[in-house]
């Protein structure tokens, strides 16, 4: 699982893709994240942290579930998935093989375009983790190795 860091620009930009995709969707609640069921961002519904965190390591649970399901079938993952309840229903978007964005919704919301703005969405994070990408690369491609000499050089 790859590292996820965002300065404050960064994360300010992940808050208006959020705000615009909860305005133009109708869900309630978000949440971006890992495999692992770790909750990186959240907007929305305000419970308690345990609340919060359960719904990220459950969500996460569905996800790696249907990949289980995906490599039975010689696929390496299904993108999303949809779960209807009565009155609040679950969708999940796989941003990456190792980011999920989850999104909680009421009656008022159409599924159609919950799932055409996750992908949209979806598009906005990866292109601001593209653009992240592509600023840490320019401190030089023999950094890692540098710095690795050095820490061997202190403790030798």
């Amino acid at each position: 699982m790859k590292r996820l860091v965002l300065d404050n620009s960064s994360v300010k930009n992940l808050e208006k893709i959020i705000r615009d995709y909860m305005i133009e969707s109708g869900v309630s609640s978000v949440f971006l994240v890992n495999t692992a069921g770790h909750v990186l961002f959240h907007r929305g519904i305000s419970k308690s942290d345990y609340f919060l965190q359960s719904i990220g390591a459950l969500g996460a649970g569905i996800f790696n579930a249907t990949r289980a399901i995906a490599k039975l079938i010689k696929e390496d993952y299904f993108k999303s998935a949809f779960q209807e309840g009565k009155s609040y229903s679950f969708y999940y978007y796989a941003v990456t093989e190792d980011l999920i964005l989850i999104s909680i919704y009421g009656k008022n919301a159409i599924i159609g375009v919950v799932q055409v703005s996750s992908k949209k969405t979806a598009d906005g994070i990866l292109a601001l983790m593209t653009e992240k990408k592509e600023d840490t690369l320019k401190i030089g491609d023999g950094f890692k190795e540098e710095v690795e000499s050095l820490i061997d050089d202190m403790f030798k």
